[in-house]
């Protein structure tokens, strides 16, 4: 019991750091780990900035974190202590704005099914969650024009190219997979 608290305590510590990673990449401008050679896409459409400090892609980081999230929502209702679950929930926050600024919308999947995971198979969960929801719902719904026309939805989630790209890839795969099927070539 005491590794699998050492063992979380470790992924929280990593989750953390990856958020603060990719916030100081937008706020500053500046990625810590360029990819080397890396001549990849800055930005995403003409207002967003696309944080590539880990391999040049932001899905490295996003997917990172939002697998951590559902352990460091455990630790925070697991812990007897309030103020270390005061200190979770500030991580747990600043994970999640974290996911929110990578700008990867396969993340911030991630970052809502481990949320409903925690939901739905963690009974103690319920009670923070429902205590939490007016929390994020009153704002979200007062500021609900300013966050649809945001430039993270009018550009980023609504974007059609990448996923019209992966369909074209995905069927030209399938193509040579069928052509000749031992290879793919």
């Amino acid at each position: 019991r005491r590794k699998l608290a050492g063992a979380q305590t470790a992924l929280i510590l990593v989750g953390v750091t990856m958020a603060l990673v990719v916030l100081q990449e937008q706020l500053m401008g500046y990625t810590w780990f360029p990819a080397p050679g890396s001549t990849g896409s800055t930005s995403y459409g003409r207002h967003l900035r696309r944080a590539t400090p880990l391999l040049g892609n932001p899905a490295f980081l996003g997917v990172t974190i939002a697998m951590v999230v559902p352990f460091a929502w455990r630790a925070m209702l697991e812990h007897s202590r309030r103020s270390v679950r005061r200190l979770l929930l500030v991580a747990i926050a600043l994970m999640y704005v974290g996911l929110f600024v990578t700008y990867n919308r396969a993340s911030w999947a991630g970052g809502a099914i481990g949320l409903l995971i925690i939901f739905l198979f963690y009974p103690r969960a319920r009670k923070a969650m429902l205590f939490l929801a007016p929390l994020v719902a009153i704002p979200a719904i007062i500021y609900w024009a300013e966050i649809t026309s945001s430039y993270a939805i009018t550009e980023r989630l609504v974007a059609v190219n990448p996923i019209k790209y992966r369909a074209w890839t995905y069927a030209t795969a399938w193509r040579f997979i069928g052509r000749n099927p031992l290879f793919g070539l």
